[in-house]
């Protein structure tokens, strides 16, 4: 084990202990050169603002409840993507915990790894004055967005 990372691998097929130990060690020791544990998202911080629909706030934190960390090859930090994928605005209310969306995180070589995007906190329905502020409010960014300008 190392800076909590552990390495578990099986050897067979060489004809003695110190054989089989040479070899664990050369394979652990490349293990961890070649690859780092990178922590993307902390556990509990916000990775991004979403758009309320008809809450009582007009954003919403979107978080994860773990964190994300992965393993990278050594080298390929800048190759990391990370997106925030959401339906947008989040019609409200919104309880804490709530799945919003999921954070996905790609590597060239690798599979995709998806996390649960959740609401940081609740956001009730916000009343008849706001929710008919909200419509007039979203229909004017509508006829904005159709003249082109």
């Amino acid at each position: 084990m190392q800076n909590g990372r552990r390495v578990i691998f099986v050897i067979s097929g060489l004809q003695s202990d110190t054989a089989r130990a040479e070899e664990a060690e050369r394979i652990v020791n490349w293990a961890f050169r070649q690859f780092t544990m990178e922590t993307l998202v902390p556990a509990n911080e916000t990775v991004v603002e979403a758009p309320v629909w008809l809450g009582t706030r007009s954003r919403i934190g979107l978080t994860t409840k773990d964190g994300v960390n992965v393993l990278i090859p050594a080298g390929a930090r800048d190759q990391v993507k990370v997106e925030a994928v959401f339906q947008s605005p989040i019609p409200a209310p919104i309880a804490r915990g709530d799945q919003i969306g999921q954070l996905v995180v790609t590597m060239p070589g690798a599979q995709d790894a998806v996390t649960p995007l959740l609401a940081s906190d609740d956001i009730p329905e916000a009343g008849f004055a706001g929710r008919m502020k909200g419509a007039v409010v979203r229909l004017g960014n509508k006829a904005y967005e159709a003249t082109g300008l």
